[in-house]
């Protein structure tokens, strides 16, 4: 099971998956999400995924515009396939439709999903359950994107 993180990108958006630990798997969306770039995500989660015990997964539709049916099919149908594995999910969401969504998607994964719409209280969530995240997401946010798409995590490292 391969543990970097990976970005996948079109002109009109991203998807940014991978492991920011040995059990928490990290699914982030940027921008447009359209039909060929959700089923190229759904692939990647589902060959990241194959051979993994139980995790914690988060994912991050925050700044996401639109998901498109068909993306958002092919990842729900990839979570399915891997529910088994999945002990909790944590997602946040930036509008009251997608809330809606996140929640039927709960519904049929059946994991307790936490559905948040506080960006603060995700990364709360997530370096309470990955200590090391916010380095791991650094990393993606130095990264350029194709487009107009640039990934931002809203974790700053905190130096001592």
């Amino acid at each position: 099971m391969g543990k970097s993180l990976e970005i996948l990108a079109k002109r009109s958006g991203a998807a940014v998956l991978g492991w920011l630990a040995d059990d928490v798997f990290y699914v982030g969306l940027v921008g447009y999400v359209s039909s060929g770039l959700g089923s190229k995500a759904a692939a990647r989660m589902l060959s990241k995924l194959e051979g993994s015990t139980i995790v914690h997964c988060f994912c991050n539709a925050h700044l996401s515009h639109n998901v498109d049916f068909m993306a958002r099919s092919a990842i729900v149908r990839t979570m399915l396939t891997n529910r088994r594995r999945i002990a909790s999910m944590t997602a946040l969401v930036g509008t009251p439709a997608s809330n809606v969504t996140a929640q039927a998607i709960d519904s049929v994964l059946d994991c307790g999903a936490t559905i948040l719409t506080d960006p603060n209280a995700f990364d709360e969530l997530l370096v309470k359950t990955a200590p090391l995240a916010h380095l791991r997401l650094r990393e993606i946010e130095l990264t350029s994107l194709h487009g107009s798409a640039r990934w931002r995590s809203s974790i700053e490292p905190r130096y001592a």
